[in-house]
């Protein structure tokens, strides 16, 4: 599905960035072609206006002069005087006969009531507009036709010609070079919206991922306490004069399944930001307090020393759900009773430390024990769900979700949660939240 997602994507970020690349090039094509097309009309009138000139009122034209003009400018030009050819051959080699275009142009001229033939009808020239003419081999050319009155008696008569070769050309290369440049640019706009599509889907890959295990884990934890519930069922149907006892085995797992039912609805309201806490002013000395004289007797019958340290001075009250933040607290003593107390009840006394303390605007709650800590390796996994470092232990009331549901209740509280070791030994979570102030 991923692999899917990421195919359409591409293609999708491809196609757009594409067509905008495409767009961008073809307006910057036509422009240059636009500019090249004005550019060469410039320099051809720019040529005529200068053999206009010399014929009009210059005395002679030398075979020379006409060489060099026709050679450096691509021109075709033809002279008469009194409708007779200027005995001159023509240096340029144009794709089409000379003859063939001279008379092409002269028929244009004539579509314009200008005839190289006869004299002006006035004392004034008579000239054509720049034409455009195609030759024999599909070669363009430009065009301009002139007659005018000589300073002697009669009258001369101009057909100019500019091979448009080298402009047609350049013209040709700029679209090969935008083609090129359209397919490298194609090419590299679908490489990069690859990576970056892949770049951009593997958090969900990697959240599709972790959903599938989360699921996974969930049914493999569902199933423990369904099996007993449905062997307990089994039971009391073979013997119903042992009801009673199959009976506390199925309310026992009930409970087991409606803690990791719960712990699993917070985890999931948390992932859709679809869980909002309340918002009060809560004391926490009070709450410390509560939170130490219910779990005290519960480390006393584990053989353990439930401690409680607390700042001379009060406790700054902090915004938030006095609920969760109690919730918090319990997970984490809860999994210092399990994992950080010896299953072995005569060992040696333990204790667990819970304190508190308050530093630029922030107030810090902890959870020390002196167990044997949790693992170098184990460190990076130890929020992660369904994750329990201790596999050995024989207490299954604990489904590696506890630490997941206090991360995500802190986070929800604009806190955060953290694992450091404590000093001789053993792990202290301490959860840190900022109260206004």
């Amino acid at each position: 599905m991923i692999h899917k997602l990421r195919k359409k994507l591409t293609l999708a970020y491809t196609v757009t960035v594409g067509i905008v690349l495409i767009c961008v090039l073809s307006v910057l094509l036509y422009t240059t072609e636009k500019s090249m097309a004005e550019r060469n009309i410039d320099n051809f009138k720019k040529n005529v206006a200068e053999l206009s000139k010399k014929l009009q009122y210059g005395s002679s034209i030398s075979q020379t002069w006409l060489t060099v003009q026709e050679t450096e400018n691509e021109l075709i030009i033809h002279i008469e005087d009194n409708a007779v050819p200027f005995l001159f051959p023509g240096s340029y080699a144009a794709e089409t006969d000379r003859g063939r275009l001279i008379e092409k142009a002269k028929d244009m001229a004539r579509s314009q009531q200008v005839n190289v033939d006869m004299p002006p009808v006035s004392t004034s020239l008579q000239e054509t507009g720049i034409l455009s003419l195609t030759g024999s081999r599909n070669d363009t050319y430009l065009a301009y036709v002139m007659v005018t009155p000589s300073l002697n008696e009669g009258f001369r008569s101009l057909v100019v010609l500019h091979d448009n070769r080298q402009t047609t050309a350049q013209i040709t290369n700029g679209r090969m070079l935008f083609l090129i440049t359209g397919l490298f640019g194609i090419a590299a706009i679908f490489l990069v919206s690859w990576l970056f599509v892949g770049h951009s889907v593997k958090p969900l890959a990697r959240n599709r991922e972790r959903q599938n295990e989360f699921i996974a884990a969930a049914s493999h934890e569902l199933r423990s306490p369904l099996a007993v519930i449905q062997a307990s069922s089994s039971a009391i149907l073979a013997d119903p004069t042992k009801a009673e006892v199959f009976l506390a085995a199925v309310q026992k797992e009930c409970r087991r399944m409606a803690r990791l039912v719960n712990d699993m609805l917070v985890l999931a309201s948390a992932d859709t930001k679809g869980w909002q806490i309340a918002r009060e002013q809560v004391d926490m000395d009070t709450l410390l307090l509560d939170v130490y004289e219910h779990y005290e007797p519960l480390c006393a019958a584990k053989h353990a020393a439930l401690n409680l340290t607390l700042p001379d001075t009060p406790l700054p009250p902090v915004q938030g759900d006095r609920e969760r933040l109690v919730q918090i607290l319990s997970i984490l003593i809860d999994n210092a009773v399990a994992y950080a107390i010896p299953e072995d009840c005569r060992c040696a006394p333990s204790s667990i430390e819970l304190s508190a303390w308050e530093s630029r605007h922030h107030l810090n709650v902890s959870v020390a024990d002196h167990g044997p800590g949790i693992a170098e390796a184990d460190r990076p996994r130890v929020f992660d769900r369904f994750f329990r470092g201790d596999h050995s232990r024989k207490d299954k009331s604990h489904f590696g979700l506890g630490l997941s549901v206090a991360k995500e209740l802190a986070h929800l509280h604009g806190g955060n949660l953290a694992l450091t070791d404590t000093p001789g030994g053993g792990c202290t979570f301490i959860l840190n939240i900022k109260y206004p102030g």
